[in-house]
């Protein structure tokens, strides 16, 4: 728990969100991390460790995260304050990495708080169950202010057909 937000701790991550821009998603991320990790050879002077050795594998393994950025350009990305946001998924829970915190220096991902006002949720809104199951809900749901607004245009669209139903049915009463 960090400042009231439940957070995953992912401290392997950590520097990598600090490092990231805005908008950035996962190969910029793995980018930012193989240089991390090359920088943190030279830097204990590992340089000369083979490619193919346990020692070279674990230690990269602590440093750059597993995914091919192929395969999953999407499945990190760094909120940019200044743009829309992507969309939220059901599986935020076991996928948060694809909204990370856009201040650099919380170096994490957004809370389910954070989502819930992203989704127009209200502040008091209480979410059932562990985060996981708050995250799968927020997910899910249709947009509180996206309902409310399709609500409306379909409230109008209910009494105009009723006002010309009643205005056709009083023309063939006369």
């Amino acid at each position: 728990m960090t400042d009231g937000h439940l957070v995953r701790l992912t401290p392997r991550d950590f520097p990598i969100f600090e490092a990231m821009h805005h908008g950035a998603d996962y190969p910029q991320a793995k980018r930012i991390a193989e240089e991390m990790f090359e920088q943190a050879l030279r830097k204990k002077r590992l340089t000369s460790i083979h490619k193919n050795s346990a020692t070279y594998r674990d230690l990269r393994a602590k440093m750059v995260p597993p995914y091919d950025p192929e395969k999953f350009p999407n499945k990190w990305w760094k909120v940019d304050p200044a743009k829309p946001s992507r969309t939220l998924t059901a599986h935020m829970g076991k996928d948060t990495y694809s909204h990370i915190h856009y201040d650099s220096q919380q170096c994490r991902t957004i809370s389910v708080r954070e989502a819930a006002r992203l989704q127009s949720f209200p502040d008091g809104f209480v979410f059932a169950g562990a985060m996981n199951a708050a995250f799968r809900q927020i997910g899910n749901a249709v947009p509180p202010l996206l309902g409310l607004a399709v609500a409306r245009v379909l409230r109008e669209q209910l009494d105009h057909a009723a006002k010309n139903l009643d205005s056709s049915s009083d023309r063939q009463v006369a």
